[in-house]
Parts: structure tokens; C-alpha cells; sequence
């Protein structure tokens, strides 16, 4: 009977043990399949999740390199070049009315002459006489007669998008991302850092930090969504003589907007 029992407990204890050992097994098994789901060894695993997260970035920035393209196209409509004997620069159409077309620049382009080469976006090229320069800032306007356009040319410009200054305020906050363009296609991405009162200009300047180069002077900074936020004006150039920047300073458009309304009323009282 002891012999029967130990017998019964001897079978028991193997079947036991078989039965752990085939659930190793099956475990060991379960593993290897998962893992080679996940693509084996945790360096392989960690490869692979480093490549998918580089595409990501990689499609992140073609998204808005396409998306900045995009902005630029709808605002080059607004942007000319302008050149004045032998200076060059690039001016914003700041008004389209029924007489004339107004194209605001930095008086340091314009040199305080009287007419100017203003080249279109489609490649026109027609003359602009002054209208009026700033007395106090780096700011002047030049202005074509709506009869010496094309009507062709006419259908093909608008004048930059200038918000109101509380949507200013809110659209020029440190940080904002922005795109600097001139003419010629020529853009730049940067950010905004500060608006800072700026000794040099005599007034408070919209800083940014956009690379910007000679003949971007009069050009403009636009949000993201194509508001217009400044007039590039100047920059703190790495080394005398250098015409490049990372840093740049811009007029905002308030204040270009208060000069323009000045000249006109000057215009008015001066007959």
C-alpha cells in the first residue's frame, strides 16, 4: 500500500515537472515571437524608434518650409524692389487707392531723391516719384500714378496686410515666429525676441532674430499668417563692413502708419 502511494506521489511529482517545464518553454517561446515583433534587441528597438522620430522631424520641417513658402507667395504680391542710382533696397505697398499706388520704404534706400526704379513681382518695371519723407524716422514714402500701371500689372498687386494695433500687441510677443522677406524671393524664419527702445533710431524697434542681408532694407516682418509686423530697417552686423545679420531691428507699423497719415495730411494743408 506505502508503495503503491509513493508510487502515485513519484508520478504526480514528474508530471508536475513536466508541466513547469513545458510552461518555461511556452513562455520562452512567447517571448522570442514578441520580441522579434519588436523587431529583436532592445539596441535594434531603440534604432528603430530613434529613425521613426528623425522622419518624423524630417516630414515636422518639410511641412513648414512648405507652409513658409505658401505665406511668402500670398505677401510677395505686396513686395517690390526698388532701386535708386546705385542703391538698392525693397520697398511694401502700403496703399492702393483710386488715384495711386503707395510703396513705403526706408528713406536710407530712397537717399531723399525724388524718383526711384520700382520693380514688380512679375518683373515690371515702372518709376515712382516721392511722396513724402519722415522728419523724424528712417521712413519715406514714393508713390505711382494709378494711370501709368498696366491693368494687367493692376490685378496682380495688393498692399500688405496691416493689423490693428491691439491685434499688433498681440501678434509681436517674444517668441512669435515670423518671416522676414524682401524682394527678389528672398525670405528668411526667425522669431521675435523684444520690442527695445533702440538709441540709434530714436525710437522703440520690433527685434528679431532673423538673418537679414543687404537689400532687405525696407522690406518686411510678417507673422505667420502674412500680417505685416515691421519695416526691416537695420541690424547688429558680426563685424564692420559685414552687410549681414542675425539680429535685425524693424520700424513696427504703427509707427509707419502714423507717418504715412502725416505726409498725407501735409499733403492736404500744402495743397
Amino acid at each position: 500500500m506505502t508503495i503503491k502511494m509513493n508510487r502515485k506521489k513519484i508520478i504526480a511529482a514528474v508530471l508536475a515537472v513536466v508541466l513547469i517545464i513545458a510552461m518555461i518553454f511556452i513562455i520562452i517561446i512567447k517571448n522570442s515571437v514578441w520580441k522579434h515583433a519588436r523587431g529583436g534587441s532592445l539596441a535594434e528597438n531603440v534604432q528603430e524608434s530613434e529613425e521613426a522620430e528623425s522622419v518624423q522631424l524630417t516630414e515636422r520641417a518639410e511641412e513648414e518650409d512648405t507652409q513658409t513658402a505658401s505665406v511668402y507667395e500670398d505677401i510677395c504680391p505686396s513686395l517690390v524692389h526698388i532701386t535708386v542710382k546705385q542703391n538698392a533696397g525693397t520697398g511694401l505697398i502700403w496703399e492702393i487707392t483710386e488715384q495711386e499706388v503707395v510703396i513705403a520704404s526706408n528713406r536710407h534706400v530712397l537717399t531723399g531723391d525724388v524718383e526711384a526704379e520700382v520693380t514688380f513681382a512679375n518683373g515690371d518695371k515702372l518709376t515712382a516719384y516721392a511722396l513724402g519723407y519722415s522728419a523724424q524716422y528712417d521712413v519715406a514714402f514714393f508713390k505711382i500714378d494709378i494711370t501709368d500701371i498696366p491693368q494687367q500689372l493692376m490685378q496682380s498687386v495688393t498692399e500688405v496686410r496691416k493689423p490693428l494695433e491691439i491685434a499688433l500687441q498681440e501678434r509681436s510677443q517674444s517668441g512669435t515666429a515670423i518671416i522676414q522677406a524682401g524682394s527678389e524671393d528672398t525670405y528668411y524664419e526667425g522669431t521675435i525676441t523684444q520690442t527695445q527702445y533702440m538709441p540709434g533710431f530714436g525710437m522703440d524697434m520690433l527685434c528679431t532674430s532673423c538673418y537679414a542681408r543687404a537689400g532687405m532694407s525696407g522690406g518686411g516682418v510678417f507673422d505667420r499668417e502674412g500680417w505685416l509686423l515691421g519695416m526691416v530697417t537695420g541690424g547688429e552686423a558680426a563685424s564692420t563692413g559685414n552687410k549681414e545679420t542675425w539680429n535685425t531691428y524693424s520700424i513696427p507699423v504703427t509707427i509707419i502708419e502714423e507717418e504715412y497719415q502725416t505726409i498725407l495730411e501735409n499733403r492736404i494743408n500744402n495743397g
